[in-house]
Parts: C-alpha cells; structure tokens; sequence
C-alpha cells in the first residue's frame, strides 16, 4: 500500500464557552459596546460574533493589530476593558484600561 497520498484532513476548532452569550447580553444590557478582537480567521470570528450577538468584529489579527484597534477605540475617548486568553493578548491587555 502506498501511503505517500492524501489520506484525509483534521479540522480543529474552539467552542464557544457557555457562558458567553449570557455575558455578553448582561454587558449590553448595561450599555457596553462589545467588540471582538481576534486573530483567528475572520469568517470564524463573524460566526462566533453573530452567535453573540457582537455587532463589531476583526479578525485575522496580529498582536499589534489589536493594539491599532484599541488605540482607535481609546482615541475616540471611550474605556476599554479587554480579555484575553493567550500570551498573543499581551500587548493589548497591558494597555487596555482595565
């Protein structure tokens, strides 16, 4: 048998966690703007997005990518809270407002 052909692929994906669309909603609820800020692919960050309900979302993001968002976030005088999940967040984190 010879096994030097394309025998298949893997797809590899996060879940969305279960608490987030309520999280989500209760920060609506008190009058804060989400915005999603990712460096996965930006057809993927649109679906998490639209299963939020997150009506501004980037993604294909580099960590200084995030930082540029931010700063336009911060330039238009508005408070920026901001989670992150990985070393990639850092940046953005560090000069994040809280």
């Amino acid at each position: 048998m010879d096994w030097r052909g394309f025998a298949g692929y893997l797809t590899i994906a996060d879940t969305i966690k279960e608490d987030a669309q309520l999280t989500v909603y209760k920060l609506k609820s008190i009058g804060v703007k989400t915005t999603m800020l990712s460096g996965d692919k930006t057809n993927v960050v649109q679906f998490v997005a639209d299963k939020l309900g997150i009506a501004s979302a980037f993604g294909d993001l580099l960590p200084e990518d995030k930082v540029n968002k931010e700063n336009e976030i911060k330039d238009r005088n508005e408070t920026v809270a901001f989670v992150g999940d990985g070393v990639n967040d850092a940046p953005v984190v560090a000069l994040s407002t809280v």
